[in-house]
């Protein structure tokens, strides 16, 4: 993912590179930076820190995150952490992370999980990796989820889990399992269920694939909406300066794609225009000329033509 288009920022708050967000987002983009691998490429790996995994695969249930026209992965299918030992119970020593093998470990087991499952194969993901100082490593692996709420994070979760070990096995499969099975220890787990009508049902593969659906194509379209309409909001500024300016959606397309080139094509058409379209209503310019529309089309406006103080 590319960068975010900047946010108007209020001039009375000045820029602290130390605030929680900044730092978030400091992590996020060295993360993002980093070189995609294979799954086989994690028993070398040294150090502890935050890592992300990549669908790569033709799976129509994934299809909206997998790469197209042979481009790379931007749209994570899970995010972890990886806490060197000892981070859990607080006796985190000096630069613990450099030394941890806490990165392989995790990658290792998840590659086990890939191996497993009875219609995944671990050649179809790949995974980029940051080591991270211990302090910092939540913090990394959060902002990551709140950007992209990957779906085995949000909708499709259990995938990070361990076998919960003797004794424990009343416990529900997890959605991740249901969807994928052939972990060993999953397997005689009790089914995934859920209240309809008052009665325990089981949740079915078919309805997971749904929700994936469903959770894909809402968060895509937040993302597009909030960069179409600072892509307009920003232009619209423009012309408080004295500049004129053009916007049609072929523009705004060009500038989410620049932005977010993981977001599907037909939602950032429908974005674009809509955020087009908003911005052609708005009178907020001090001494300005409305925006104004000149063109039409099957999404419902296609430019906003010259405004200018």
């Amino acid at each position: 993912m590319a960068k975010q288009p900047k946010q108007q920022k209020d001039p009375a708050a000045p820029y602290n590179p130390l605030a929680k967000a900044n730092l978030a987002k400091s992590i996020q983009t060295e993360i993002l930076d980093c070189p995609l691998l294979p799954m086989t490429a994690a028993a070398g790996i040294v150090g502890a820190g935050v890592y992300a995994i990549y669908y790569v695969g033709k799976s129509s249930m994934y299809g909206m995150i997998s790469p197209r026209d042979g481009t790379e992965p931007t749209w994570p299918i899970y995010v972890g952490k990886a806490i060197p030992e000892g981070g859990r119970k607080g006796g985190i020593k000096e630069n613990a992370s450099l030394s941890s093998d806490a990165l392989a470990k995790r990658l290792m087991n998840h590659e086990s999980s890939l191996t497993q499952a009875c219609n995944l194969d671990p050649a179809d993901f790949r995974f980029r990796f940051l080591v991270v100082d211990d302090i910092w490593i939540p913090l990394g692996e959060n902002a990551l989820i709140e950007t992209f709420a990957p779906v085995w994070n949000a909708v499709v979760d259990g995938f990070g889990n361990n076998n919960p070990g003797k004794g424990r096995h009343k416990q529900q499969r997890s959605p991740w399992d249901t969807l994928h099975p052939g972990r060993p220890w999953a397997e005689s787990l009790i089914p995934k269920t859920k209240k309809q009508h008052g009665v325990d049902m089981d949740v079915t593969p078919d309805e997971i694939v749904s929700m994936i659906s469903s959770h894909l194509e809402s968060t895509m379209t937040e993302l597009a909406i909030r960069t179409a309409d600072a892509i307009v909001q920003r232009r619209i500024d423009d012309a408080a300066k004295g500049d004129v300016i053009q916007m049609d959606r072929p523009y705004v397309v060009e500038q989410i794609l620049a932005s977010c080139p993981e977001l599907p094509n037909e939602i950032v058409q429908a974005c674009a225009a809509a955020a087009l379209k908003a911005g052609s209503e708005r009178t907020d310019v001090e001494n300005a000329v409305p925006p104004h529309v000149s063109g039409r089309d099957s999404f419902g406006v296609d430019a906003i033509a010259v405004v200018k103080m």
